[in-house]
């Protein structure tokens, strides 16, 4: 799944010098993924990534490791993509897994605990059982 996934990344979104992937092009490169994948009859859940950013300024990993402009909003970037990838589910009639919103409930001091640079899970602190619980929940729901 993993593998998959950095594949998909890296293929369809990465540009290898920008933060962020061109609305257009992330619309686009979604579309053409669900399209080719409700051809082989998949199921397709999407699934809104959260943050611990919580309208924090930008934290000093990415500036140390030189991944943004200091001036830029990751935030609204970052509440922008989530949005767009709602309306894409909603446009192609496919499943979508809000974790973001599933996030925001839990404490701050919970959800910091749960991720070590603003997005990715640690393994080992609770944040990908927490994960596996709330796509295991979704699953066994529908």
């Amino acid at each position: 799944f993993f593998r998959l996934s950095s594949y998909i990344y890296h293929r369809f979104f990465y540009s290898g010098r920008d933060l962020e992937c061109p609305p257009e092009v992330f619309k686009q490169n979604y579309n053409t993924i669900i399209k080719l994948l409700k051809e082989k009859k998949v199921r397709i859940i999407l699934w809104t990534a959260p943050t611990t950013l919580r309208n924090l300024d930008m934290p000093l990993y990415y500036l140390q490791h030189g991944n943004v402009n200091p001036t830029s909003n990751v935030l609204a970037i970052h509440t922008k993509y989530n949005e767009l990838l709602r309306g894409i589910a909603k446009d192609n009639g496919v499943e979508l897994l809000d974790i973001e919103k599933s996030f925001k409930e839990l404490p701050k001091e919970k959800a910091e605990q749960y991720i070590f640079d603003t997005i990715h899970f640690y393994g080992d602190t609770g944040g990908v059982e927490w994960l596996t619980g709330e796509v295991s929940r979704y699953l066994l729901n529908q």
